[in-house]
């Protein structure tokens, strides 16, 4: 597995609850710093050492008043990728655009069959005087704790002025409906941020079959020229040597 990312923590976890498997995720970065911890320090993880410091490319009709119209691209370098360094709001993807891709013909992607995966994955925490709300659309007992954000005052004072000019407030922003103004969801526990390296590596760290290797970048993968198979991962590890992995199964990047 190249990469340890927002998506890259979730598949290692998943791949290794087969006990046959033997799975090596490799990450660029390190372990998230005490500071990804806070939820206030979200910006100030921008351009650190867990932020690769990415930069758009100059366009004409963006960026505009930035130095060659070019703007920050923040991605999270460390084990949990950007979902250690990013505002930590959950919300998912439209029904409508799910249910189009089912109808494309993708197979499994229709907003019904996905929905138990999302609440495979969730353990949902409403706020207290929110406990009597049905939220069908959420699960619990899952490895990613989502919470209901507590709300300031202007929260409050900016949903009664949506409501008041005509707009829809609804009980749950990813609920059966995404159009209108509502509270947000997030990804944090116990006032913590919840990465998806917390949340799904943290638990199985212990598994025979699951091994780490962090502060090492893939360099390339090695593909056979004529089976056209991918054989070997190259990768620069943390003292600089560059070391090579067999793959006898498959590398998912």
């Amino acid at each position: 597995m190249v990469g340890g990312g927002t998506a890259g923590s979730v598949v290692a976890s998943r791949l290794s609850e087969v006990p046959e498997w033997n799975v090596l995720l490799i990450e660029a970065g390190d372990n998230p710093s005490l500071m990804s911890e806070i939820p206030a320090m979200a910006v100030g993880l921008q351009k650190s050492d867990m932020d690769w410091k990415f930069m758009t490319e100059p366009q004409k009709g963006s960026c505009q008043g930035l130095r060659d119209q070019r703007c920050n691209w923040p991605r999270g370098r460390a084990l949990g990728g950007t979902s250690t360094i990013n505002g930590m709001l959950y919300i998912r993807g439209t029904k409508h655009d799910f249910d189009e891709w089912a109808a494309a013909g993708n197979d499994g992607w229709s907003y019904d069959e996905v929905l138990e995966y999302f609440k495979k994955s969730e353990d949902f925490r409403p706020r207290a005087n929110e406990k009597d709300l049905q939220f069908f659309y959420h699960g619990s007992g899952g490895p990613l704790t989502v919470q209901r954000m507590e709300s300031l005052d202007l929260a409050w004072t900016l949903l009664g002025a949506a409501k008041e000019a005509g707009y829809r407030e609804l009980d749950d922003i990813n609920g059966p409906s995404q159009l209108g103004f509502a509270h947000m969801d997030a990804t944090i526990i116990n006032g913590t941020r919840c990465n998806t390296a917390k949340a799904f590596l943290g638990p199985v760290k212990n598994r025979k079959n699951l091994h780490v290797i962090k502060n090492s970048t893939v360099t390339r993968i090695i593909i056979d020229p004529i089976g056209k198979e991918a054989k070997t991962v190259e990768f620069r590890s943390r003292d600089d040597k560059l070391q090579q992995v067999r793959i006898k199964k498959e590398v998912i990047l």
